[in-house]
């Protein structure tokens, strides 16, 4: 998310500076018929404090700096200034806000710095820390718990995550910070402030303009993040091709285009993470994008049925084995790192997983070639072997414990042999690559 304060410079995309004189190169016009926006940030909106009228401000910015806002517009907003408009920000441990903000884990992996999770947020969408963010809330004293002052009333996370649920939020000796919350309804959010744009600029609430509340997150299986859309009012967040025919007349069948999304990214590219420019134009949207009546950007968020990703592929190993993410549990047993670690650890780490609920069982590692020394953890990856030894009251939790052992080996990426001649025994060695 990028903050608000003095423009460090006045960005554009699709408006390209008139060419110096004599120079070979000139502007291309866009091709008549041909599909052409303009991207422009704007510059020079001051600090936004809790309770800004913030249509106002954006508006003003825009004029001051010779940027009209019309029909066919879209404004691109970081959630960060629409944060701070509304007063969310909130001193506290950083876990412990999180865990306020999270509806449920879907992955988690231990760090140098403590745990990382990426997590269902009260927002709607998947994202790391439930999109919890430090970054330019303003002078911050960290405190901590070793005799320094507790945390007052208001400096409280607001509704933290009920016991139940069984979030570690990890709270002991954790420093005290100052943190901005996102919205919990984007939409909602959104949709007011392009009311307030629009009533600024004197213009009917069905204008066609549109807002976006943009913010930024990492996405599976590419590096990098990207901005999204979290929130929409007056886009349409998809269209949907299905039905229609591609350029060769083939009906296209699973064609739909996340419009808002697309816009989201593009205005980053004008805003920036560090340039303190959160607001962006874009001109020239189709009419076909923008509708007043248009659902928001949640209804974009895969939910039940639709969401092949609930969880991640460890997760989804150790909750079917009853260790829930994000849970004491999953702490106790151990939270995979980030980085790969040896043989050891991960054996340790399928142990535990295998003998949760198993009480009254037990089990003996020997572990051969899998040395834990960090400069030969890589390489204990792919070479060495456990030799588990089993202790069980009766041949069904033995059965049991075989079975549990060879499902949480998968998550550690080990594969389980059994010893026929001893039920007892069981070997671990790392899977293929």
């Amino acid at each position: 998310m990028t903050d608000a304060g003095m423009p460090r410079r006045s960005p554009s995309v699709g408006m390209p500076p008139a060419p110096a004189s004599g120079s070979a190169e000139s502007p291309l016009p866009p091709l008549p018929g041909m599909p052409h926006l303009a991207i422009r940030g704007v510059a020079g909106l001051p600090e936004v404090e809790e309770g800004a009228d913030l249509a106002a401000l954006i508006v003003g910015a825009a004029q001051s700096a010779g940027i009209p806002i019309g029909p066919g517009d879209v404004l691109v907003v970081s959630s960060k200034v629409v944060s701070k408009a509304a007063g969310l920000s909130v001193r506290g441990r950083r876990a412990d806000v999180v865990a306020s903000q999270t509806v449920r884990v879907v992955a988690e992996r231990q760090g140098p710095g403590g745990i990382t999770r990426i997590v269902e947020g009260r927002a709607g969408p998947v994202m790391a820390a439930a999109g919890v963010d430090a970054s330019n809330v303003g002078p911050d004293a960290a405190r901590t718990d070793d005799g320094r002052p507790e945390p007052t009333p208001r400096e409280t996370p607001p509704d933290p995550m009920p016991h139940e649920a069984g979030f570690d939020a990890g709270r002991d000796g954790a420093a005290y910070e100052t943190l901005l919350l996102l919205p919990t309804d984007p939409d909602a959010e959104a949709s007011a402030l392009r009311a307030g744009v629009l009533t600024a600029l004197g213009l009917p609430l069905d204008t066609a303009l549109g807002v976006i509340v943009s913010d930024t997150a990492g996405r599976p299986w590419r590096s990098g993040q990207v901005d999204f859309a979290l929130g929409s009012a007056g886009v349409r967040p998809v269209l949907d091709h299905r039905g229609t025919a591609d350029a060769d007349g083939r009906p296209m069948a699973v064609t739909v285009r996340c419009v808002v999304d697309e816009l989201a990214a593009a205005a980053d590219l004008v805003k920036g993470k560090t340039d303190q420019v959160p607001v962006a134009v874009v001109s020239g949207c189709p009419s076909a994008w923008l509708s007043d009546s248009a659902p928001g950007s949640r209804s974009v968020v895969r939910t039940g049925a639709s969401d092949w990703f609930a969880f991640g592929h460890v997760e989804a190993i150790r909750w079917a084995l009853g260790v829930v993410p994000g849970s004491p549990e999953s702490a106790g047993v151990g939270v995979p790192p980030s980085t790969p670690d040896g043989l050891g650890a991960r054996v340790g780490r399928v142990v535990a997983v295998a003998l949760a609920g198993l009480d009254d069982a037990g089990v003996d590692v020997a572990l051969s070639g899998g040395d834990e020394s960090a400069r030969q953890a890589a390489e204990s990856l792919a070479h060495g072997s456990a030799l588990l030894s089993l202790s069980a009251p009766d041949d069904l939790t033995l059965g049991r414990l075989l079975a549990r052992l060879d499902v949480a080996a998968a998550s550690e990426g080990l594969l389980a042999r059994w010893h026929a001649d001893d039920p007892h025994l069981l070997t671990l060695t790392p899977a293929p690559r």
